[in-house]
């Protein structure tokens, strides 16, 4: 599998329970760390950023992150089943 260097999976949005922020956690690097990361910070300006937007960015971002093992997974099965087409 092609190897990228972001935090570890899984990531998931952490929305605050009064619902007005969110942001995005991966577990942290450093066992000895007492935080886990925060990749989207909850500190954007709300009249450039609408918080709704934020929402639907960060979920978006959550899915495709968390899914992409799968998807190079898949891209390698299907290079090497072409592969093997090529040789018949």
């Amino acid at each position: 599998m092609t190897e990228i260097k972001h935090s570890q999976l899984p990531w998931e949005v952490i929305e605050h329970p009064n619902g007005d922020d969110l942001f995005i956690r991966a577990p942290k690097n450093n066992p000895e760390d007492p935080y886990d990361i925060e990749v989207m910070g909850d500190d954007t300006n709300e009249d450039l950023y609408p918080l709704e937007q934020k929402r639907a960015d960060a979920y978006l971002i959550v899915e495709a992150t968390n899914s992409y093992p799968a998807l190079v997974a898949t891209n390698e099965k299907l290079l090497k089943h072409i592969a093997e087409l090529e040789k018949q």
